[in-house]
């Protein structure tokens, strides 16, 4: 009895071993497949990136294999929506943008059309499948999400400038590569006046 009571204590001795190590790795892993902190428009992640919306995301298993599974690539990618504020974000990086003028006037503009990133983030999962594809295998990974705004010349007007967002994702503990993509367009904007057009579809 006494050789079954110490393997006992052995036993739950060891498990605790495991929680503690468990939580001094990643102490704000909390046992689910995901963890998801938003910066903001920020350089705390990614000094070289700085200005730009960053994000913390962490994938660990079962969840990261499951990548192969669609429903489970919109599950998460509702679950990095709900976890930051890509409109607020928007409206911040276009505030400081230094490409065109930016009247106090538009910014309402800037704030209604930039409510559409959630939807076009939701509706393209090119990047969470690729990180299913290639780091399906491993035990638990971070990545990095940079959003940022990119300003193009509308192909029949060179006066409008067209506004998406790009979102790539980067490893976070070697800052490699991993994934781009870029969301539809969400708003115009005169290139001299910096005047808002929400509506896209004569660009």
């Amino acid at each position: 009895m006494k050789q079954e009571a110490k393997d006992k204590i052995y036993f739950l001795a060891g498990i605790l071993v495991v929680i503690s190590v468990s939580f001094l790795v990643n102490p704000n892993f909390t046992g689910a497949s995901i963890f998801i902190e938003y910066f903001g428009v920020s350089d705390q992640l990614m000094d070289t990136q700085t200005g730009k919306m960053q994000t913390l995301i962490t994938l660990a298993q079962p969840l990261l294999a499951e990548l192969s599974q669609e429903e489970k690539r919109i599950q998460v990618a509702s679950e990095i929506i709900n976890s930051t504020d890509f409109a607020q974000g928007v409206t911040d990086f276009h505030k400081a943008n230094l490409i065109v003028p930016v009247p106090s006037t538009e910014i309402n503009k800037v704030k209604e059309a930039a409510k559409k990133e959630a939807a076009n983030f939701q509706s393209d999962l090119t990047c969470l499948e690729n990180i299913g594809l290639n780091h399906g295998h491993v035990m638990q990974r971070d990545f990095i999400l940079i959003s940022e705004l990119k300003y193009v010349s509308c192909p029949n007007d060179k006066k409008n400038l067209f506004v998406y967002v790009t979102h790539t994702f980067f490893e976070d503990y070697n800052r490699k590569f991993v994934c781009s993509q870029d969301s539809d367009k969400l708003f115009l904007v005169k290139r001299d006046t910096g005047f808002v057009n929400t509506d896209v579809s004569n660009c």
